[in-house]
Parts: structure tokens; C-alpha cells; sequence
């Protein structure tokens, strides 16, 4: 399985697992928040019924009450009693209350007693109570609780005193029909298809004396069951009629169903309410609910795997990329280098990797010099042993002879296939004049080879006599590595225009930034000036120490490439001065450049204030990696853009 597999493989499962997760959660979450709607509702419900439950009351209290206040019957009442043996009084009051009753809905009976109790008009009592005389004559219309009428019809009995001029004369008993309060239960289908409402009525059984009480249930089936009626539990039943208001999760009902219910009473009547739905139809809707969520987790899932899969691929395809051109160069493409685009972590490896192949790739190496065969002529062995060491980190293949017989000897027992390419003389080495050693390793060479002799300032190769032997430069000692290096590019005839051109087209424009170049190397400057333009730098250069230093305090940079060896200031002090005059909170920047790379520099650098180290000849790809870990603020912040100047 190849990378960009494994990367869509991961996206696509981490969504899959993603959903899974939400979708568990989801559907838990669903499953209580169904639980808490329904139960909100059957609490709703149950109020709201109560409030029904409430207004039926108050209208039949309305109907009692508008009867006894009524001028005719309290007067009618009064003449029977004034006049018992008269039989017009007690017809009167049989015809009122006959028209009051055909006026009520759901009147089934009204009766007028006297004071003993003892019947007036009307239909003949089941069991009415006398009313005392000691009782308040102010009184209002009372419930006096639910009986059974003829056996098995359930009636609501109401009690009202009829009273005249303040003296109560007796009592009307108006009986409801309890139908009323089977409209109030029944089925319920805002809380659900199997809701059910259910009214507990207390009520004392025929025949007894009111001490031994029986529940009727008045209510009709629910809209789920069409032959058996939705009865309520009993302990919820008892519930209601306690007055404990309380949501039952799961119970079952006289019809063996588990059910949720909610339960209410009416305090004044001491009914209890009942409302009530099967727990299937609760956990039913979770399910629909889940259904749902699994078409939409499946539609997801696809979206998911597609979109993943192409993610994966789009993410990948730099990464391929990458392992493909690496794959190109294990197979023989040595000249081949990685494109970078942008600056994440894959265009920092293949930077890095560029890099890594450069130091592999000598032979192109940016100046020409990789390999270069020099013989080193110096009968100093200190000095011999430093110039050697210094031609080995610049990568070249230093020949050592300290005397002028050794010299002859190593140019005789070179291979003839790979002759020494450039010849370094110490002027002391021998006795007699630099001119006649010089004629003498160039006669037993048999070929023109740039020849550069090192020379205190007192004494050397005249001009004149250096021009007709042959040698290309003569150098002052202590030899200062930059001029040296300087020398060996123009004895090789490599030429600034020709290093800035070799620079690899893989190196593209970068963020411009704005950089202080310090050397006192003018063919160096040069070459390094062409670098960094070309990548769209803006560049200042100066000559020494102390120019840098004045630089630095004039005008903002966002990076120093400081030479170490300079006149007048060197590097190491000049990084000194400007860590001195730096505002606390700043720092600027500071690479060295050296061309000496001896053991121990780079630690000396470091220590003096310099943030990072190149030994010279600088190679291009390593300095545009080590430029772009800069920060670029100057040009940015002032809207300079280098490449239009």
C-alpha cells in the first residue's frame, strides 16, 4: 500500500469513525430527548385537562347557583311553607324546576327539601342528606360528591341552601350527568396515537354508608386499541387521587401494555387525572429517528469515502511526487534536483535533500574547484600544515613537498592522467629566487599551470620577472584565506558572471529581504551579489568591519552575511559593536562567512554573537536554505519590492 493509499485509508476511517461516534451519540441523545418531550407533554396535557376538567365544574357551580338566586324559587319555597295545605305552591315549583332542568345540559335530577330534609319538589332524592339549621345561611353552592344513579349511571351531586331574607328555608340538590366528565378523558392524540386520558372518581358504593369507596375510571379506549380500554394502573390511579403530580416512565396498564403517565388532581372535587401513552410509541419515534439517521449516515459515508479519497490523494500527491523523483535519481539521474514550492514540511525536505545531494555532487560544485589537484611547495611546516588543512575544506587535493627537490619529485611521479592543476609556492622555501623555482617546476611539469607564490612584503617576484615566468599572482604573507581564494578563481579562470550563472534554476525567487553583505573581497562580493539578486534580495555591500557596524546603525536589515577576515574591523568585532548598540527585545541576524573553515571556528563564531556559520566558497543551495529561516520584515513593511527598482 503506497503512501497516498495510506493517507486516504486513514482520512476515510477517521471520518467513518467520526460518524460512527456521532451518530452513537446522536441517537443516545434522541433517545432522551424523545423521553423528555413526551414526558413534557403528557405533563402539559395533564394540566391542560385538569384546567377542562376545572371549567365543567365551575359551569355546573354556575347553573346551581343561578337556580338559588333566582327570586321565584326562594319565594315559591317560602309560600308552600306559609301555606302547606296549599297545592299550588308545590306544582309551581315542580314546573320551575322541570324548566330548569330541560334548560341545563346534562341535568339528570333537582330536588327541593325543607330544612328536616324532607322533599319539596322535584324528583325524589337518592339518599339526600338533611340540612342542618346551625349551618352558615351565606353558604355557596357545594360539591357533595359522586354516586351511582339507578344502579349504575354515575351522577355528580351539587348542594345549594335556598335562602329569603336571610333565613335558609332549605336545600336544592341538582344531580350532573358525569358524560361531561368522560369527554374530559378519552383519547389523547396530542401526546401521542395511543394517548389516553382517564378521570379517578371516588365514590361510594350503592347501598353502603359512604365509609367504603370504590374507583370508577371514566374514559373512553385510546385511538391505538379499538375493543380494549385504556385503563390506568392502579398505583398511578392512587397517585393522582393522593395528589402526588409525578411522570411514571414505565408502567403497565389494565391492559397489560407498558405505558408512560402523568398525573394530576382536581383538589376541590378530589379527582385524579390520568394521561397516558404506550412507552413502545415513545421508543418507536427513537427509532424512526435513528432509521433516518442511518439513510443519512450512509449517504454521508459515501460522501465521506469520496471526498477522502480524493483529500487523501490531493494531500499525497507532493509527498509522490517526491518519492518519484527520488526514485529517478536512485536510478542514475545524479544531476537531478527536487522542485520546492511553497514552504511546508515537504518543501523542507526536498530543500534539505538538495542540499544533501549537492555535497554529494562535488564535481558541479558551484565554483569549479571541487577535486582541484594542487601541488603545495613550503618548507614552513606549520604554514604547510594550515594551507593544507584549508584546501581540504574546500574540498580540493593538496600534494605537499617542503622543498624544491620534493616539488620536482611529486610533479614526476604524477599521474600523467591527472596532473596537478594549479601549483602554490612559499617563497622561502628555497635559497635561491622564486623566479628560477618557479622556470624550474614549470620545465619539468611540461605544461602550462597556473603557478601563485606566496611572498613577504619585502621581498617576492618582481612584476616583470613574474610576468615572463609565468606566475599568475604573488600574494603577501600572512596570506589572508579570501584573498587566496580570491586568487585561485582568477588563476582557474573562473569568472563572477560565470559563478552567478551556474546557480541551479531549482532555486526560485524567494521573499524578498533585505541584506547587509560584508567582504572585503570585491570579486566575492560580486558573486554573492549576483546570488542573492537573482533571488530577489535587495543587497548592500561593504568592504570591511567597520563599514557594517555604520551600516547597521543607519538603516535596517533583515539579515548580515558577515566575512570574518577583513581589514580595519574583522567580523567578529563587528558583530560585537552591533549585538552592543542592539535595542533590548531586537536581534538581527548574523551568518559568518569564512573562508579558513578551520577546527574550532564555527564554535568562535557562536561564542562572538554570529547566528550561524558558511565556510567559502559558499555553496548557493545551503545559503538559500539558511537565508529563508530569516524572517523577511524590512522590504514587507515598507512595500519595496526588489525586483522592480
Amino acid at each position: 500500500m503506497d503512501l497516498k493509499t495510506k493517507l486516504a485509508f486513514a482520512l476515510v476511517s477517521a471520518c467513518l469513525l467520526s460518524m460512527g461516534a456521532l451518530g452513537s451519540f446522536t441517537y443516545l441523545w434522541a433517545d432522551e430527548m424523545f423521553l423528555e418531550d413526551s414526558q413534557r407533554r403528557l405533563g402539559a396535557r395533564a394540566e391542560s385537562r385538569r384546567s377542562e376538567l376545572a371549567a365543567v365544574f365551575e359551569g355546573w357551580e354556575r347553573v346551581v347557583h343561578g337556580l338559588v338566586a333566582r327570586s321565584r324559587l326562594p319565594g315559591l319555597l317560602a309560600s308552600h311553607l306559609d301555606r302547606p295545605g296549599d297545592a299550588s305552591s308545590p306544582a309551581a315549583l315542580d314546573q320551575l324546576l322541570e324548566d330548569a332542568r330541560a334548560a341545563a345540559d346534562g341535568m339528570r335530577r333537582l330536588t327541593v327539601v325543607d330544612a328536616s330534609g324532607r322533599r319539596v319538589a322535584g324528583d325524589r332524592p337518592a339518599g339526600a342528606q338533611p340540612v342542618s339549621s346551625a349551618s352558615d345561611p351565606s353558604a355557596d353552592v357545594a360539591y357533595a360528591g359522586v354516586r351511582l344513579e339507578d344502579g349504575e349511571e354515575v351522577g355528580v351531586v351539587f348542594r345549594a341552601p335556598i335562602v329569603r331574607d336571610g333565613q335558609r328555608l332549605g336545600v336544592l340538590e341538582a344531580v350532573f350527568d358525569a358524560i361531561a366528565l368522560e369527554a374530559v378523558g378519552g383519547p389523547t392524540p396530542d401526546v401521542g396515537t395511543t394517548g389516553a386520558t382517564t378521570v379517578v372518581v371516588p365514590i361510594a358504593e350503592a347501598g353502603g354508608s359512604g365509609a367504603r369507596r370504590a374507583h370508577v375510571f371514566l374514559g373512553a379506549p385510546h385511538a391505538g386499541s379499538a375493543t380494549d380500554e385504556a385503563r390506568a394502573p392502579a398505583e398511578v390511579a392512587a397517585a393522582a387521587l393522593e395528589g402526588r403530580e409525578e411522570i411514571f416512565e414505565r408502567v403497565g396498564d389494565s391492559r397489560g401494555v407498558e405505558v408512560m403517565a402523568a398525573t394530576r388532581r382536581l383538589a376541590d372535587a378530589g379527582f385524579g387525572i390520568v394521561v397516558q401513552v404506550d412507552r413502545a410509541e415513545v421508543e418507536a419515534r427513537a427509532e424512526r429517528l435513528l432509521e433516518d439517521m442511518r439513510d443519512l449516515g450512509a449517504a454521508v459515508a459515501a460522501f465521506a469515502i469520496l471526498g477522502g479519497t480524493l483529500l487523501g490523494f490531493r494531500l499525497a500527491r507532493p509527498i509522490h511526487r517526491l518519492v518519484e523523483e527520488v526514485d529517478r535519481i536512485r536510478h542514475g539521474e545524479i544531476g537531478l534536483r527536487l522542485d520546492v514550492e511553497g514552504e511546508d514540511e515537504v518543501a523542507f525536505l526536498a530543500m534539505s535533500l538538495n542540499e544533501f545531494l549537492d555535497q554529494l555532487d562535488r564535481s558541479s560544485d558551484l565554483f569549479q574547484l571541487g577535486e582541484l589537484n594542487i601541488l603545495l611547495v613550503d618548507g614552513d611546516a606549520q604554514s604547510r600544515n594550515l594551507l593544507q588543512d584549508l584546501f581540504r575544506n574546500w574540498n580540493m587535493r593538496p600534494v605537499l613537498a617542503e622543498d624544491e627537490a620534493a616539488a620536482l619529485r611529486a610533479i614526476e611521479q604524477a599521474d600523467e592522467n591527472d596532473p596537478f592543476q594549479l601549483i602554490v609556492i612559499d617563497e622561502s622555501t628555497t635559497d635561491t629566487d622564486s623566479a628560477t623555482l618557479v622556470a624550474a617546476l614549470r620545465s619539468s611539469s611540461g605544461r602550462v599551470c597556473p603557478i601563485i607564490v606566496l611572498s613577504p612584503p619585502e621581498e617576492g617576484v618582481g612584476r616583470d620577472a613574474a610576468a615572463k615566468t609565468g606566475v599568475g599572482r604573488v600574494l603577501p604573507k600572512p596570506v589572508v584565506a579570501s584573498h587566496l581564494m580570491e586568487a585561485i578563481l582568477d588563476e582557474m579562470g573562473v569568472s563572477a558572471e560565470g559563478i552567478a550563472s551556474t546557480t541551479d534554476v531549482y532555486l526560485k525567487k524567494a521573499t524578498p529581504r533585505k541584506i547587509l553583505l560584508a567582504d572585503d573581497s570585491a570579486l566575492i562580493r560580486k558573486v554573492m551579489i549576483g546570488f542573492l539578486e537573482n533571488w530577489g534580495h535587495q543587497v548592500v555591500s561593504v568592504e570591511n568591519g567597520r563599514l557594517a557596524v555604520e551600516r547597521v546603525r543607519a538603516e535596517p536589515f533583515d539579515l548580515v552575511l558577515m566575512d570574518v577576515e577583513m581589514p580595519e574591523l574583522n567580523g567578529l568585532e563587528a558583530v560585537a559593536a552591533i549585538r552592543t548598540q542592539e535595542a533590548e527585545g531586537e536581534h538581527l541576524p548574523i551568518i559568518a562567512l569564512t573562508a579558513e573553515a578551520m577546527t574550532g571556528d564555527r564554535e568562535r563564531c557562536l561564542a562572538a554573537g554570529m547566528d550561524d556559520y558558511l565556510a567559502k566558497p559558499a555553496d548557493p543551495k545551503t545559503l538559500y536554505a539558511r537565508i529563508q529561516r530569516c524572517p523577511a520584515r524590512v522590504l514587507a513593511s515598507s512595500g519595496v519590492d526588489p525586483s522592480k527598482e
